[in-house]
């Protein structure tokens, strides 16, 4: 039997991967953790190749696993990219859209997406700002902008919130540097302080530095001044180019700071054009979170 037989597995070794366990794949799966189990022995079986180590903690890539995850990603997003261009061919919109969001999401989401935007309505009009997520939600409420990606939204008068897809943070470090190089410094998000000081309180990280951005967080970990603690959407990049790697230790009660991606619009919004970004942006990430 061929690899090609086997596509369909893919996705559930992805997400297994990226889960950092196979419980956790299996539940991002929606299969039993037996199934994923067979799932994985299946793909090593038919390459004839170890893909993962498992441990109590978790799953670790070997290097012929590490190769089939950055093919059968490149496989599931350019069949997702077709699925998403065969479905909206002649399509005819126009308009000008006003987009809030944050940072990290701007830099891995969004270029693919107005991309493919330019492609399947080239009429329209994309304009973009970046800022806090409350703040954004603010800009929103306010008719600054038309529409809201943002993490966690609060509940306020007048606004639709649906969401997306929930994101998790895991432990990460330079994938260049053996781990015994990498110092027992942990990098993080400042505004996870009080979090992250009580998880890692029986860890010995007496040095810590703390960032007001995911993204210096991640260019730190790079550089392998220290291990990261990233949300697992914001480090995919950095695994991908061999700058990343997850850390053994990655526990369950990193679970209490999954954070819920969501969009945001006027629930009194009618216009055609916004409501067709609404349905392809909630479509397209709803693809790219999964892939």
């Amino acid at each position: 039997m061929k690899l090609t037989d086997h596509i369909q597995k893919f996705q559930h070794f992805i997400n297994v991967v990226e889960a950092g366990s196979i419980s956790k794949g299996s539940l991002k799966s929606f299969i039993t953790q037996p199934q994923m189990t067979k799932n994985i022995k299946q793909l090593e079986e038919v390459t004839s190749k170890k893909l993962l180590v498992r441990s109590r903690e978790g799953v670790k890539l070997t290097p012929s696993g590490l190769l089939l995850y950055k093919h059968a990603k490149n496989v599931i997003e350019t069949t997702n990219s077709l699925d998403l261009e065969l479905q909206n061919q002649n399509i005819n919109q126009a308009g000008h859209i006003k987009i809030g969001t944050y940072d990290s999401i701007a830099r891995y989401f969004f270029p693919d997406f107005i991309k493919y935007i330019n492609k399947v309505a080239p009429s329209m009009k994309i304009s973009m700002t970046t800022n806090k997520s409350d703040q954004i939600q603010k800009q929103l409420q306010s008719g600054e902008l038309d529409i809201a990606v943002i993490v966690d939204a609060k509940k306020r008068k007048g606004i639709l919130i649906e969401e997306i897809y929930t994101d998790s943070f895991l432990l990460y470090s330079a994938k260049m540097h053996n781990m015994a190089d990498v110092p027992e410094r942990l990098i993080y998000f400042n505004k996870l302080e009080n979090d992250v000081r009580e998880i890692f309180s029986q860890e010995p990280y007496e040095e810590h530095i703390k960032c007001d951005n995911i993204e210096t967080v991640k260019a730190l970990t790079e550089q392998g001044l220290g291990h990261g603690f990233l949300p697992t959407k914001v480090a995919r990049n950095g695994v991908l180019k061999n700058k990343l790697k997850m850390h053994p230790l990655n526990m369950e009660k990193f679970d209490q700071l999954d954070h819920k991606i969501n969009f945001c619009m006027k629930s009194s919004e009618n216009k055609k054009e916004v409501l067709f970004i609404k349905n392809e942006i909630s479509r397209y990430l709803k693809i790219w979170s999964s892939s």
